[in-house]
């Protein structure tokens, strides 16, 4: 019986022929409750593109994609346990432009070309969507629990339909990597909030609360309406640099690459199964996630 590092080994292994790797890269580690390292392995490549890519090794950054869900929920918790907002407060003044949005109730593939006239009569049907008011309040806790009612476009065809039809279709419904929440994820919720365990853009939304409850206050003697001489929100980087990297010593922890090409260096793509005949593995380009140095995790469990 193969050891579980062996399985490990045989699960990134390529000859740069058949590809039959079930992933490029693992790096694992075991470690008991006193700090002892029970089981340390490292396998495959940085990059899913070549045999010949550099080794992966603990000295690697990852990305976290949507276990940066954890962060942020610990982030919204931690307002929570300071007194700036209540799991169960309603969010329309914290969150004004995803409380406006409806609940689509209705997505006809099949209707009348919407955007069919005399000088296009081959433009393609537009599917036709029908909405109606959201009537329960949406609170924290609906967005750290998946129960708002809000969906990702590419696990809900709906959402995917409607973003298609309004925006092109331009992502999956998740922030790019410039982190714009409020233009990223503004869809029509699926149900009402409570209703329903819907996986979705919740904790980007969360986030975005995050940073406006730890905004700057207005600058001292400011005067005028609306935003003349207001603060300004922390941004989630900021948040988590300050209250959970700092403290646990996550130095290499960061939103931000641009600002980090030390620990872009180490970074190892993500990858997909390419589709077709051919199998194998694709990079994949990610969103708006946290990137992290798994070794100085390990460190603190240790």
């Amino acid at each position: 019986m193969p050891t579980f590092e062996e399985t490990i080994d045989k699960a990134t292994a390529w000859d740069g022929h058949t590809d039959n790797r079930t992933t490029h890269g693992i790096v694992c580690k075991a470690i008991n409750s006193d700090g002892t390292t029970l089981l340390a392995h490292a396998s495959g490549t940085t990059h899913p593109s070549s045999p010949s890519s550099p080794a992966i090794t603990p000295s690697n950054t990852f990305h976290l994609a949507s276990c940066t869900k954890l962060l942020t929920s610990i982030c919204a918790l931690q307002c929570v346990e300071r007194g700036l907002i209540g799991l169960d407060d309603p969010l329309d003044a914290y969150l004004p432009e995803l409380c406006a949005l409806p609940i689509i109730t209705t997505a006809t593939a099949s209707t009348t070309n919407a955007n069919a006239n005399a000088s296009n009569p081959d433009a393609p049907e537009t599917p036709a969507f029908t909405y109606r008011p959201r009537s329960t309040p949406l609170t924290l806790r609906h967005l750290l629990t998946h129960t708002s009612g809000l969906a990702y476009a590419a696990l809900h065809p709906v959402i995917n339909a409607w973003r298609a039809a309004n925006n092109g279709g331009a992502g999956p419904g998740a922030p790019d990597a410039a982190g714009d929440v409020v233009r990223d994820c503004s869809v029509p919720f699926v149900h009402e909030p409570g209703e329903g365990w819907t996986y979705g853009t919740g904790l980007d939304w969360a986030g975005k609360l995050v940073e406006r409850l730890n905004g700057r206050p207005p600058a001292a003697g400011a005067g005028g309406g609306g935003d003349a001489g207001g603060g300004e929100d922390v941004t989630l980087e900021a948040y988590m640099s300050e209250n959970i990297w700092a403290p646990l010593a996550l130095r290499d922890s960061t939103f931000l690459l641009a600002a980090r090409p030390d620990v872009e260096a180490r970074l190892v793509a993500t990858a997909e199964k390419k589709r077709g005949d051919g199998g194998g593995l694709q990079a994949r380009a990610e969103g708006a996630a946290v990137v992290l140095f798994i070794q100085e995790v390990w460190k603190r469990a240790e």
